[in-house]
């Protein structure tokens, strides 16, 4: 919405209060604002914007939950050592994807690599 490439009214977009963001998908934004972010106030946020919207999107169908206190009850039991590994495992995942993917995804991202 910040980047104003979406037209439908608010009320009509899907979006989620999130109460205490997993840090998985908390960093995995960090590492799309370093990478794709404004380098000046002026700079469009076009791209970090609609890719931050992706990950949420996907973390959240993949996962099931983008909130720690419904997370960690539902994968800690998939990780060897009873934590969260497994869905530090897959948030890296998707903001790697992500970053690769994101000339193809948002035109306006930059090619980095």
């Amino acid at each position: 919405m910040a980047s104003g490439r979406e037209t439908r009214p608010k009320d009509e977009i899907p979006l989620d209060q999130v109460g205490h963001l997993c840090g998985a998908l908390a960093a995995s934004i960090v590492c799309i604002g370093l990478l794709y972010g404004r380098e000046s106030g002026k700079d469009d946020l076009t791209c970090v914007d609609e890719l931050c919207y992706e990950l949420h999107r996907r973390f959240k169908e993949r996962l099931g939950e983008k909130e720690c206190e419904h997370l960690f009850p539902k994968w800690k039991s998939v990780s060897p050592t009873n934590n969260c590994e497994y869905v530090y495992q897959k948030a890296s995942e998707l903001a790697a994807e992500l970053i690769l993917e994101a000339p193809h995804i948002v035109p306006e991202c930059r090619k980095l690599f």
